[in-house]
């Protein structure tokens, strides 16, 4: 006798293994969740601008500080890891790096002498220029597939969801 109370001759229900029970329990499609939808949105999205800016020695994130640094520095960089939502030991690896490419300097605080601040070089005011133009051209052509009016849609909808879920990803960032 078996567990489930049949007797050794008499066949599972549905045909055993590979039956057609088993083939009706099928798992979700994934291309219908929102978080795989986005993460592979987003993978698609660095890899192309990636590969766009590598010439220059920068990956997205990189740039993405660069170009933060251009529009806000001098800044310390505590308020630019929490601007960016990068951790202190990631801000000074791509400080470093950035420093290493002649793009960004660090500074003594005009403000407070114990602190620096970390400002573009004009050699990184000139780079973020020329890849800003470079990431325009990469969101044009991943965006391409949607009309105009669907892109500022698209656009909207993201904003929307970056300003009703902002304090959630600022309380994650510090637990972290």
């Amino acid at each position: 006798m078996k567990r489930d109370g049949r007797s050794r001759s008499e066949p599972e229900q549905g045909g055993g293994r590979g039956s057609s029970a088993r083939r009706q329990r099928t798992a979700p499609d994934v291309r219908t969740h929102v978080g795989y939808l986005l993460m592979t949105l987003a993978q698609t999205l660095r890899a192309a601008t990636a590969a766009a800016m590598a010439a220059d020695g920068l990956n997205p994130r990189q740039f993405g500080l660069l170009r933060a640094i251009c529009a806000d520095g001098p800044i310390s960089q505590s308020q630019l890891g929490q601007r960016m939502r990068i951790d202190r030991t990631t801000m000074v690896a791509f400080v470093d790096r950035l420093e290493a490419l002649g793009f960004a300097e660090r500074r003594r605080d005009e403000d407070d002498r114990r602190n620096h601040a970390v400002a573009a070089t004009e050699a990184g005011r000139r780079v973020a220029e020329r890849l800003e133009q470079v990431a325009q051209e990469v969101q044009a052509t991943f965006l391409a597939p949607l009309s105009r009016a669907e892109q500022k849609t698209f656009t909207a909808l993201l904003q929307k969801l970056m300003a009703g879920n902002d304090e959630s990803a600022r309380r994650h960032l510090a637990e972290d």
